[in-house]
């Protein structure tokens, strides 16, 4: 909880990338981890195969994506899945030119 610009802040948590896209984007510009939401399971966004949040938080990069629907879930169609990356991708805003989700995936494995 600390402010941006201060010497210990390096990961800041916004879990409405709808809402706050504009000072998520700003903060993985300025070099910042951030974590958001892919959904809210209380609010029906899953039982409604709502993705909005999710490819909000995919767009505007958010480093760290939290969710209850990780994997497929009987009865339910939502659930999260990293285009061409499950489950890294390339940063739309700060990965490098030359990213792709083979290089990324030949890193870790």
């Amino acid at each position: 909880m600390s402010e941006t610009g201060s010497s210990e802040a390096a990961i800041f948590s916004d879990t409405d990338p709808v809402g706050n896209a504009d000072e998520i984007i700003a903060l993985v510009k300025d070099g910042y981890i951030v974590r958001s939401r892919a959904d809210n399971a209380e609010n029906g966004e899953a039982d409604e195969n709502n993705k909005t949040r999710l490819n909000a938080a995919l767009s505007v990069g958010a480093h760290s994506i939290s969710t209850d629907y990780p994997a497929k879930v009987e009865g339910i169609d939502y659930w999260v899945d990293i285009p061409e990356g499950n489950p890294v991708a390339c940063n739309p805003i700060s990965a490098p030119i030359d990213c792709t989700s083979e290089r990324i995936n030949k890193i870790l494995n």
